[in-house]
């Protein structure tokens, strides 16, 4: 089930991601140093960020943003703040069945078992979000954790899906973060407290 917020634009959404006082270029994308998620949550700043490439084509640039530095996935997960995952394609398009298929690989080994299957219905509402948007070249997404309200996917400024509470996040930190990470170069620099300009 996918929820949209009424109450804020997308121009809304645009203008409390630009506010910051500086940004960075990582391969042609200008990274906002500190962002604004909601109107009521404290600014959270970009932790690390690299570029995933194939060969030396870039696929997407990913960045942590935290709203206290952490250098290990404890330090994430006990962080109580606003948290986010910046997402932007650098290719021509990732199709929906490998965005499908990476996200479900990274969550199901790095958490247990009974987590997994007691989340099915939320990763099934995340899932939804890549089934129905596969992503072009110029695309962000950013996946949002709000305290007191929970997960929130958006592509290009507009809300795609919501999952309420905290669980699901936590799991999905894992999956980027954890022992067998989605991509392992792009968890040392979300973790090393910097953005790896390249």
């Amino acid at each position: 089930m996918v929820f949209k917020y009424g109450w804020m634009t997308v121009a809304g959404l645009l203008l409390i991601s630009a506010s910051s006082v500086e940004a960075r270029d990582l391969s042609g994308v200008r990274l906002q140093e500190v962002v604004r998620l909601s109107p009521n949550v404290e600014p959270v700043r970009l932790n690390g960020a690299t570029v995933k490439r194939l060969a030396a084509h870039p696929l997407y640039v990913g960045g942590l943003y935290l709203a206290e530095p952490g250098t290990s996935l404890d330090d994430v997960l006990q962080n109580e703040g606003p948290k986010r995952i910046l997402l932007f394609c650098k290719t021509s398009s990732i199709s929906s069945g490998m965005l499908i298929r990476t996200f479900d690989q990274g969550i199901t080994i790095n958490n247990p078992p009974e987590l997994v299957e007691a989340l099915r219905e939320d990763i099934e509402t995340f899932q939804s979000v890549w089934r129905n948007n596969p992503l072009k070249q110029g695309d962000e997404v950013w996946i949002d954790y709000i305290p007191g309200q929970g997960t929130r996917v958006a592509i290009n400024g507009k809300i795609k899906a919501k999952i309420a509470g905290r669980a699901f996040y936590d799991a999905f930190l894992r999956a980027w973060l954890g022992k067998y990470p989605v991509n392992p170069r792009l968890k040392k620099a979300m973790l090393r407290g910097d953005a790896e300009r390249r």
